[in-house]
């Protein structure tokens, strides 16, 4: 007798950690798990009983829009990986395609981890430094990535262009073995 092929709906709904997301290629909310909703989800009120988005749930529509888009250009591509800074909390989000059942892939949807990486701590930044050999300037800009700030803020407050930032960013990463800015962040909270 064949196996009944698994529904990726009905095991988001049962999953607890990490927080998961499920959208259609439309970047419509199909399916949030509970941990999902309790960070995804809820906006606030403002101090004048005006609404705010959470601005968590805006990078998940991002990140899931940007597989989407990144899908399209080449079709290898079928995952993308980005950090959320929020106050004093770090969360990893991840996104990638899965397909109902009986589907072969033609009804794709796209499924967003949502982990909560960690507490934004302070890091050690001497001891990063030591331990994956960047240079001190890079200590820097390694400093200000990890708060959150852009790279034309960075430039600013180290009085240095943002090619120079680029620059600094590139090197950071090959040193960490690190492909992009997301996983730097995730390097520095989880081994720092």
């Amino acid at each position: 007798m064949p196996r009944k092929p698994a529904d990726p709906l009905a095991i988001v709904k049962k999953r607890q950690l990490p927080g998961v997301v499920v959208l259609d290629l439309a970047l419509n909310v199909l399916a949030v798990n509970g941990q999902a909703a309790q960070r995804v989800m809820p906006d606030w009120m403002g101090q004048h009983g005006e609404v705010i988005a959470n601005p968590l749930r805006g990078d998940v529509v991002r990140l899931a829009r940007r597989v989407i888009e990144e899908s399209l250009a080449d079709p290898h591509v079928t995952d993308w990986a980005a950090v959320h800074l929020d106050g004093d909390s770090v969360y990893g989000l991840k996104a990638e395609f899965i397909s109902p059942p009986g589907s072969m892939g033609a009804d794709r949807l796209v499924l967003v981890h949502v982990d909560t990486v960690s507490l934004k701590r302070e890091i050690d930044f001497d001891g990063v430094r030591r331990r994956w050999g960047v240079s001190r300037r890079e200590q820097d800009v390694l400093r200000l990535l990890y708060y959150g700030k852009s790279n034309r803020e960075i430039a600013e407050l180290l009085f240095i262009s943002e090619y120079t930032v680029k620059d600094h960013i590139k090197a950071i990463m090959a040193k960490m073995s690190a492909g992009n800015r997301a996983e730097i962040v995730y390097k520095l909270t989880t081994t720092a």
